[in-house]
């Protein structure tokens, strides 16, 4: 969850209910943490006007920063709200088999589903706007059921 360390999100998986981690512009790549921007990102932000819930309305705004993640080898359900500024914009996601993969992301439906296999001793997810200010604004990244 992007943006703020107040009301993060939490999702449920399995009946299991799991907190997000609140990620703010400032938390650079860090090998211990296993998480960060490639450099610090903009800023955070609120915007009240997208919605209600929290989750969707709260972000880290970027340009061209690339936010990368550690995850151990295995297949995975990444779901992620990633918002570009323009109209649509293409997002690359890097770390992943078969890839880099380029999305293109609408902002007026930025959540995007995809299934992923990532292999190797250190394997990390990285996600990127392409060309484009935009907020990332939560990535869920959950070890997919066969």
């Amino acid at each position: 969850d992007f943006g703020s360390t107040e009301h993060v999100g939490r999702s449920n998986i399995e009946g299991h209910q799991t907190d997000y981690i609140p990620v703010l512009h400032t938390a650079v790549w860090n090998e211990e943490r296993g998480y960060g921007f490639d450099k610090p990102a903009m800023q955070d932000d609120d915007q009240p006007w997208m919605g209600g819930q929290k989750l969707d309305r709260d972000g880290t705004r970027v340009r061209d920063h690339v936010f990368r993640f550690r995850v151990q080898p295995g297949q995975y359900d990444l779901v992620m709200s990633v918002v570009p500024f323009t109209d649509q914009r293409e997002v690359i996601v890097t770390g992943v088999d078969s890839g880099p993969l380029t999305l293109t992301v609408r902002k007026k439906d930025p959540v995007q589903s995809l299934k992923i296999k990532v292999t190797g001793d250190e394997p990390a997810i990285g996600i990127q706007i392409k060309n484009d200010y935009g907020h990332f604004r939560w990535i869920s990244c959950i070890e997919a059921h066969e």
